[in-house]
């Protein structure tokens, strides 16, 4: 969905919603409670129990994470070059050490090729950055 924080579309989908909101608001409280008043197995009642409040917090931020819009960068998408598709996409390859949170920066794909090696601060730069490789190639 454009528009949308979601890695691929069917994390977006109605079905999927639908069944991260019944995790939130069903499953993950009766694991709670279930979890709470385990009397013979408490160490097996604490582990439903965390077990639980996890599936809440990790459905409840994908739902959230699905419903907000992403803000809308001029300059990404795709264009027609020397006959050539040249894509400029947001970068999420290169992650800031040690958290797994992408840096940031956009790159530059060619005809459906892997992103290219330098991430560029902005669409702009990655889009001259791409223009500059497909005129190397013709020359």
């Amino acid at each position: 969905m454009a528009g949308r924080s979601c890695e691929r579309e069917l994390d977006c989908s109605a079905p999927t919603q639908v069944i991260r909101l019944v995790d939130v608001f069903l499953l993950g409280p009766a694991m709670v409670w279930v979890g709470l008043g385990a009397r013979k197995a408490p160490v097996v009642g604490a582990f439903v129990a965390a077990a639980g409040v996890a599936t809440i917090a990790f459905n409840g931020s994908r739902y959230l994470a699905a419903r907000r819009p992403t803000p809308e960068v001029p300059g990404l998408g795709c264009t027609e070059y020397r006959g050539y598709s040249m894509c400029v996409v947001p970068d999420t390859t290169w992650k800031v050490p040690g958290s797994g949170v992408p840096k940031g920066g956009y790159v530059y794909r060619i005809d459906e090729g892997g992103p290219s090696s330098t991430v560029y601060a902005t669409p702009a730069l990655a889009a001259q950055g791409a223009r500059d490789t497909l005129d190397d190639w013709e020359s």
